[in-house]
Protein backbone atom coordinates (compact mmCIF):
# COMPACT_ATOMS: atom_id res chain seq x y z
CA UNK A 1 0.00 0.00 0.00
CA UNK A 2 1.16 3.54 -0.62
CA UNK A 3 1.81 6.40 1.98
CA UNK A 4 1.06 9.97 0.82
CA UNK A 5 3.77 11.69 3.04
CA UNK A 6 2.20 15.10 4.41
CA UNK A 7 4.83 17.45 6.24
CA UNK A 8 2.84 18.76 9.70
CA UNK A 9 5.41 21.76 10.55
CA UNK A 10 7.07 22.10 7.23
CA UNK A 11 5.91 22.34 3.33
CA UNK A 12 7.91 19.87 1.56
CA UNK A 13 8.16 22.44 -1.44
CA UNK A 14 9.97 24.81 0.86
CA UNK A 15 11.00 23.34 3.83
CA UNK A 16 11.80 26.66 6.05
CA UNK A 17 10.28 26.74 9.68
CA UNK A 18 10.56 29.86 12.16
CA UNK A 19 12.04 29.07 15.73
CA UNK A 20 13.26 31.87 18.37
CA UNK A 21 16.45 31.38 19.30
CA UNK A 22 16.80 29.28 22.06
CA UNK A 23 13.84 27.63 21.92
CA UNK A 24 12.51 24.46 20.17
CA UNK A 25 9.95 23.19 18.04
CA UNK A 26 9.02 19.90 17.13
CA UNK A 27 8.61 18.34 13.51
CA UNK A 28 5.97 15.51 12.28
CA UNK A 29 6.14 13.51 9.23
CA UNK A 30 2.63 12.01 8.55
CA UNK A 31 1.73 9.24 5.95
CA UNK A 32 -2.01 9.01 4.43
CA UNK A 33 -3.40 6.14 3.44
CA UNK A 34 -5.54 5.62 0.12
CA UNK A 35 -8.41 4.80 2.91
CA UNK A 36 -7.87 8.09 4.41
CA UNK A 37 -6.21 7.09 7.74
CA UNK A 38 -2.74 8.20 8.99
CA UNK A 39 -0.02 7.24 10.13
CA UNK A 40 2.64 8.94 12.12
CA UNK A 41 6.23 8.70 10.72
CA UNK A 42 8.15 11.08 12.74
CA UNK A 43 10.00 8.41 14.55
CA UNK A 44 11.45 6.93 10.74
CA UNK A 45 12.65 9.74 9.14
CA UNK A 46 16.28 11.31 9.51
CA UNK A 47 16.09 15.04 9.35
CA UNK A 48 18.92 17.08 8.19
CA UNK A 49 19.76 21.18 8.59
CA UNK A 50 21.25 22.98 5.77
CA UNK A 51 23.45 25.17 8.87
CA UNK A 52 23.40 23.03 11.80
CA UNK A 53 25.00 26.26 13.50
CA UNK A 54 21.72 27.82 13.11
CA UNK A 55 19.19 25.04 13.53
CA UNK A 56 19.92 22.01 14.97
CA UNK A 57 17.49 18.99 14.85
CA UNK A 58 17.18 15.60 16.58
CA UNK A 59 18.06 12.37 15.07
CA UNK A 60 17.99 10.48 18.45
CA UNK A 61 15.71 9.97 21.17
CA UNK A 62 13.69 13.37 20.59
CA UNK A 63 13.23 12.93 16.41
CA UNK A 64 12.46 15.64 14.62
CA UNK A 65 13.15 18.42 17.29
CA UNK A 66 14.71 21.31 16.29
CA UNK A 67 16.79 23.80 18.29
CA UNK A 68 17.22 27.49 16.99
CA UNK A 69 21.07 28.22 18.34
CA UNK A 70 21.22 31.57 16.90
CA UNK A 71 19.27 34.01 14.44
CA UNK A 72 19.02 33.46 10.87
CA UNK A 73 17.37 30.55 8.44
CA UNK A 74 18.11 26.88 7.82
CA UNK A 75 16.47 24.34 5.30
CA UNK A 76 15.31 21.51 6.44
CA UNK A 77 14.41 18.03 4.54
Amino acid sequence: ERLRLEFADADPANPLVEVVEGKTRQLLLRGVRSDGSVVDLTALAEWSSSDARILGVDNGKAKGLLTAKVTGQARIT
